[in-house]
């Protein structure tokens, strides 16, 4: 009830309540104020970029700031949305008050990979906007059986027999398996991997030329 005239409500439970949330999207204390826990960085990004190289995704991030930066992480999406870790991003040098930073990611996901940096400094955090860097790869890779449970067959373009290293990686962006060969072709045992959706991959040289998706399944 709420009575009139009294800057409170009170309401008669029947029974202890666990835990008690008010407006948690402060939606019906719309006029109110929210004072947060901790303080924006002072920090200005001037350029947060990302391209595609023989060694894998280059992401470049160049902040000016007023304070020390502890670290930056760099965040990875196959989507845009459900970012992880990709890991840490290296300070490469300062020129005056500008701190530039860099990443070079060589577990991207086909066809694209999102990226966005997170930014550190004492118990302040803030984020950069969101790249997206396009990766060229062919469709000659194919997958047999898909699904597999036990074994897979790998099979890709290598007309001139080049060494190529041949990788599986899972959801989170990991290699789970590595191999080199001469072949166009390779079997893989992944009795011991999860269910899931898995990447192949081809790599020459140091390029990934050849992807595609396969699901395990148990």
């Amino acid at each position: 009830m709420w009575p009139a005239g009294d800057d409170f409500i009170t309401y008669n439970l029947s029974f202890v309540p666990a835990i008690i949330t008010i407006d948690p999207d402060n939606k019906t204390m719309a006029t109110g104020t929210l004072n947060p826990v901790t303080s924006p960085l002072d920090v200005n990004i001037i350029s947060f970029t990302g391209n595609k190289t023989a060694t894998g995704n280059q992401i470049n991030l160049s902040i000016t700031n007023d304070e020390p930066v502890e670290k930056v992480i760099l965040l990875k999406s196959a989507n845009g949305i459900d970012f992880s870790d990709a890991g840490l991003m290296t300070k490469m040098n300062t020129s005056g008050a500008v701190n530039n930073y860099r990443f070079i990611d060589v577990l991207a996901f086909s066809p694209v990979t999102f990226y966005r940096a997170k930014i550190f400094a004492g118990v302040k955090e803030e984020y950069s906007g969101i790249v997206k860097v396009q990766q060229s790869v062919s469709n000659t890779l194919t997958v047999s059986p898909n699904p597999a449970a036990d074994v897979v067959n790998i099979s890709f373009n290598n007309t001139n027999r080049e060494k190529v290293t041949v990788r599986v990686i899972n959801a989170e962006g990991k290699v789970v398996i590595e191999s080199a060969t001469n072949n166009d072709f390779i079997h893989f045992d992944i009795s011991n991997l999860p269910a899931g959706i898995y990447i192949a991959q081809v790599i020459k040289p140091g390029q990934v030329t050849d992807t595609n998706k396969f699901l395990v399944r148990k």
